[in-house]
């Protein structure tokens, strides 16, 4: 029966090597690994791509091979002669060592019994075998869960603990674990709709045999615990005891305090300066009164009850001369007595004059809260009287001194002024008598010995205005000539050319001969018509001369023709001439 047996177990093992002729190596990212052994290859279909990794469940179920039921004799399997020959415990080592078999192309099982014949024919083996007893595997760290030969390592003490891989477990789930996961040992829990899961890390190989934090959860691949320590490394079991608040040691809190309170080593009280009133804790602010939190009103008041038993303030302003009272609306007043007056918080005796002000004083009839301004008038000092609370000079003020109405301040002190006979210069007292200004620019202006003196300065005031040089002064005949007179024109040399047919004759334009309306004619024109008129009488000895004159008579009676001929007579109807030196008579032909 036991040949049966180990000869099986190999069959086995060669059975699943040919099931899955290609290797199974863990390379790449915890990622690609489920931490409860479920398929995460990138096709979805069970089949481990280049870079993932299987979780230990998926080692698991490599081995599970249906045998059929006739494979129950070694003659089945192999050759006769073998039957016989027990099978040495490390038969299965020597034959299929995990660095020989090739997973790809394995061998023939005829290729492999035969080898078998000569180990299992060893007597020594086939002894130790029927031999072998059962040892219990419960190593220091097993505390519960079957020992292998049908007994047991252990119970779970408490009722509430499950025996999971040789070790007790509360529900973690229970105590307020979720998908984020922990770890015991090398085996992650974690919990999915309140269901506990788990998967040992250490039948996986490299770093995926160590359980971690990984991407925000814990699972096998990862690396030490959540860096924001929130999330405990290790599963835990929440303990409270008298603890009404506060964490529970694990995932999860023992209570919460109320409003206005805070947790302090696992005991809910009050906040800061809040009050506990009746087992409750008030709200900041709030007092204790009549066995409950209440908040004082004193919005808008200075006095009176706040609501809670307790004062808005007192009034009191500690002055003899006001009577303090507090109204309905919690305001104080403070009345003045009819004698007093309170300026700066100092109670002033009627009629008290200011102190820093000779012109006002406390008068409670017209103001009680400050200094009332004594009548306008009033003498203050010399030269001086109060206008609207202000002692006001008179005169010029000098310092501290009121000078006299005919005194001006100079160095500090009151001076008079001397400016008798003076138009002009200092007046002994800083000031002057006058300054000298014709508003001319053609003039300079100086003091001499108080008296103003305005020089033309190459030019001619006339007139007050000032005329330069050479210039006419409404008359051609007339000018400006600051070397005769800077006050007055000056005539121009006689027969200078004033206008045509004009010369000047002592400062006036005269016309060399007639004049007419529209000015001086030429010699020997006349004024005709209201203008100057050349006669004309070339050729002629009788008739008009153009101008309202005549150019001569004719003698003897006779009559002056039409060009200004005086007429002899006519031969017929033909006018005869008036020759010079010929006498006209008419003949036999004219």
């Amino acid at each position: 029966m036991k040949k049966r047996i180990v000869v099986l177990g190999m069959v086995l093992f060669l059975a699943a090597c040919i099931s899955h002729p290609e290797p199974w190596v863990p390379t790449g990212d915890v990622a690609d690994a489920g931490k409860d052994g479920q398929d995460r290859s990138a096709d979805g279909k069970g089949e481990v791509a280049p870079g993932e990794v299987r979780a230990s469940e998926d080692i698991k179920d490599v081995a599970k091979v249906d045998v059929p039921a006739d494979v129950v004799e070694v003659a089945d399997l192999v050759k006769p002669e073998v039957v016989d020959v027990l099978t040495p415990p490390d038969v299965v080592d020597v034959v299929t060592p995990p660095e020989v078999v090739d997973t790809v192309n394995p061998p023939d099982v005829e290729d492999v019994v035969p080898d078998l014949e000569e180990d299992l024919s060893s007597t020594d083996t086939a002894d130790s075998v029927e031999q072998d007893i059962c040892q219990p595997q419960c190593d220091e760290e097993q505390e519960c869960g079957d020992d292998g030969c049908g007994g047991s390592c252990g119970e779970c003490e408490d009722e509430v603990e499950t025996c999971i891989l040789g070790g007790c477990h509360p529900d973690y789930c229970a105590e307020g674990l979720q998908e984020f996961g922990c770890c015991a040992g090398d085996v992650v829990f974690w919990c999915e709709e309140e269901e506990l899961k788990w998967t040992d890390c250490s039948e996986n190989t490299g770093q995926f045999a160590v359980c971690g934090w990984d991407k925000g959860e814990y699972t096998c691949g990862g690396d030490g615990e959540d860096p924001d320590g929130v999330l405990p490394l290790e599963c835990c079991t929440m303990d409270c005891g008298e603890k009404e608040c506060g964490s529970d040691g694990c995932w999860g809190s023992c209570g919460d305090c109320g409003d206005n309170e805070e947790c302090a080593e696992g005991t809910c009280g009050c906040i800061q300066d809040s009050v506990l009133c009746n087992d409750i804790c008030c709200p900041v602010g709030q007092v204790c009164f009549e066995e409950a939190c209440c908040a004082a009103d004193c919005e808008g008041k200075e006095c009176g009850d706040d609501g809670c038993g307790g004062s808005c303030g007192e009034c009191g302003d500690e002055l003899t001369c006001t009577d303090d009272s507090c109204s309905e609306v919690g305001v104080c007043s403070f009345e003045i007595n009819e004698f007093s007056c309170v300026i700066n918080d100092t109670c002033i005796p009627s009629g008290t004059e200011n102190p820093g002000n000779v012109c006002q004083k406390c008068t409670p009839t017209s103001d009680k809260t400050t200094w009332s301004n004594k009548n306008d008038g009033f003498d203050c000092d010399t030269n001086a009287k109060c206008q609207q609370g202000v002692c006001t000079c008179l005169n010029e003020e000098c310092g501290e001194t009121c000078c006299n109405a005919d005194e001006v301040c100079f160095a500090e002190a009151c001076c008079t002024p001397d400016c008798n006979g003076k138009e002009c210069g200092d007046n002994s007292c800083g000031g002057s008598c006058g300054e000298c200004n014709d508003d001319l620019d053609c003039t300079v202006d100086t003091c001499n010995d108080g008296s103003c003196v305005f020089t033309p300065d190459n030019a001619c005031v006339i007139g007050g205005k000032c005329h330069a040089d050479e210039e006419k002064g409404g008359n051609f005949c007339l000018e400006c000539d600051p070397g005769e007179s800077t006050s007055d024109w000056t005539n121009v040399p006689d027969g200078t050319t004033c206008e045509d047919n004009a010369e000047c004759l002592g400062g006036s334009c005269d016309c060399l001969d007639q004049e007419c309306d529209d000015g001086c004619c030429d010699i020997g024109a006349v004024c005709f018509d209201g203008g100057c008129c050349t006669p004309d009488c070339n050729g002629k000895e009788c008739g008009d001369d153009g101008c309202g004159g005549s150019c001569g008579e004719c003698e003897g009676g006779l009559e002056c023709g039409n060009d200004g001929i005086c007429l002899v007579g006519f031969c017929g109807e033909i006018e005869c001439p008036k020759l010079d030196g010929y006498d006209t008579t008419c003949n036999a032909q004219n």
